[in-house]
């Protein structure tokens, strides 16, 4: 065993001491009904766990939570699968800017978006309003999902849509009758 190989276990050591003492804490102020900033031998209870799971406390949130989720997953996907079909299959002057711009906002951190949404919320009186955080969640993961769809919408043959066009379906049919079931 060289020295530095024990040096660097030590290193390692105190790295994870570092990230598991946070840890340790966490798990017994969950289980201690007297937590406190201090580490201490915890007084084993479930009364923590009781307060939290409750119908209003959890219940509530996670309901609200799927509804945002749901909706906003379905306008995602509606909306993106368009935008990427048109940017894969029709080819114009100004699509490669066009995606460009949609692969700098994926890049964009949503933190950037707060005050001018909250701003806007306000002024248009949708504070506390699903819709409106519904948008705000669709408008954040549409670039990802256009960007991510045009190139798997790239990776099918055009044959597919010249055939299906050729056979009278328009484009709404064949993104419904080609694209989504590949």
């Amino acid at each position: 065993v060289s020295a530095g190989s024990v040096i660097q276990h030590v290193l390692l050591g105190a790295i994870a001491l570092v990230f598991l003492v946070p840890m340790l804490w966490m798990i017994s102020a969950a289980i201690d009904a007297h937590a406190s900033f201090s580490i201490e031998w915890p007084d084993f209870s479930i009364a923590n766990f009781q307060v939290i799971f409750t119908a209003d406390t959890l219940g509530r949130p996670l309901f609200n939570s799927f509804i945002l989720a749901a909706d906003t997953t379905i306008l995602v996907t509606l909306t993106g699968v368009a935008a990427a079909y048109a940017l894969s299959r029709h080819r114009a002057w100004y699509t490669r800017g066009y995606l460009f711009i949609i692969l700098f906002s994926t890049g964009l951190p949503v933190q950037l978006l707060m005050i001018p949404a909250y701003t806007l919320f306000i002024q248009l009186n949708l504070l506390d309003s699903s819709p409106a955080t519904i948008l705000l969640l669709s408008a954040t993961a549409l670039p990802f999902a256009i960007w991510l769809l045009k190139n798997f919408i790239d990776h099918i043959p055009r044959e597919l849509d010249e055939a299906s066009q050729v056979d009278g379906a328009g484009a709404f049919a064949r993104i419904r009758l080609i694209i989504l079931p590949l």
